[in-house]
This record gives structure tokens, sequence and C-alpha cells, in this order.
């Protein structure tokens, strides 16, 4: 039988596919409140308080996302503990200043890069009453986008009299154990167990898909 041959145009016969793209089920970012203490109490660390070193907070564990907001909580507080039987005919809070800056975490758990290059200020006016003050910060400017970050709160009011009370800070104790400040003397914080560790009181807002 003779051989049959077929004529072919490859160049006709080839088939251009589009390119195709899968794309992810991803989740529409939404603003998240992640609560970092124990609401339950209020403390504060008074060692920690009226040292005249800087004190770098931890704040860790947050669903990663962009930073869009920070509320810290005050107290009053006395270098003389006896203050606290009080008469509220004579009560007074004197006006108490702070900073605050935002700090990169190093892979190593030191402290990195400012994240604000200008400190945010917080004035508390001088008060009569006792109450928990509650001060909220616009972070969404910034654009920094993380899981953890360092803070430092830091006195720019003189609270050396012993016969005052002024605003501090609320602290709480970290009952996991992990380290959660650190001074500045110290290289880094090295998120070691220590039994017991003091953080910040905070409510952080962050813009995420991680719900």
């Amino acid at each position: 039988m003779p051989a049959i041959l077929f004529s072919q145009n490859l160049e006709k016969d080839v088939i251009h596919l589009q390119d195709v793209v899968v794309e992810k089920d991803v989740k529409k970012p939404k603003v998240k409140k992640v609560k970092c203490g124990n609401f339950k109490q209020v403390y504060v660390n008074s060692n920690l308080y009226f040292t005249e070193d800087p004190v770098f907070y931890l704040t860790d564990s947050l669903p990663e996302g962009t930073l869009q907001g920070v509320k810290l909580f005050f107290t009053p507080i006395a270098h003389v503990m006896e203050l606290g039987g009080r008469d509220y005919s004579t009560f007074r809070v004197n006006k108490t200043e702070f900073e605050v800056t935002l700090y990169e975490v190093n892979d190593d758990y030191s402290v990195g890069e400012k994240v604000n290059s200008e400190p945010m200020l917080i004035a508390l006016e001088e008060c009569t009453n006792d109450r928990l003050k509650k001060v909220e910060l616009d972070l969404s400017k910034y654009n920094y986008k993380t899981n953890k970050f360092f803070i430092s709160v830091k006195k720019l009011t003189d609270t050396s009299c012993r016969d005052y009370y002024y605003y501090a800070p609320v602290n709480y104790i970290a009952k996991d154990g992990y380290c959660r400040y650190l001074k500045a003397e110290e290289n880094n914080i090295y998120k070691k167990k220590q039994g017991f560790s003091i953080g910040l009181q905070l409510e952080v807002k962050t813009l995420t898909s991680d719900y």
C-alpha cells in the first residue's frame, strides 16, 4: 500500500491561550481593636514611672496590619502612697505632659528606628478627681504595617514634688512571663521569660485582613 503523506500548517494549528490569573481569596481589610493589658484593675509601677531613664514597652501579638490608632490610659499617682487616704475637698492632680514615640522592633527584639520622627504630645490638665483618663492618638498618617512595636511615654513634667499627684500611664502585669519592657542601657529585650513582667496597657487599632 502506498504511503499516505499529510501536509499540516503547524503555525496555523497553534492555539494561543490567554494568561490565566488565579486570584487568592483575600479578605477585605477592616479595622480591628486589640486590647493589651488587664482592664479589670488599674495598676502603675511607680519605679518605672518615677525613673529618669527612658523606658520602652513592647506591644506584640497583634494581627498583621497597618496601625490606625492607639489609646493610652492614665491614672493619678504620688511618691508617698499614704496620700491615698484622699480628702476630695483638697485633692488635686497636677498638670502632666508626655511625649509618645513608637519604634520598630528589630529581629533580636532590640529597639529599632522611630516610626514617628516627631513625638506625639499629650497634656493632661490639672484636675480635682481621680477618674481614669483616656487619650487616643492617630497613627494612620504613618502608614506603618506591623504586628508589634515598642512605645515610649516620656514625662515632660517635673514630678519630683512628693506632696502632689501626677498622671501616670497605666501598666499591667504580663502573666505569660515574657519581658514587656526595657530601659535604654539594655541592648535588647530577648523576649525571654522572667516569671512576670510589666507592660503598658493599650488599645490598638489596626487595619488588617487577619480576622
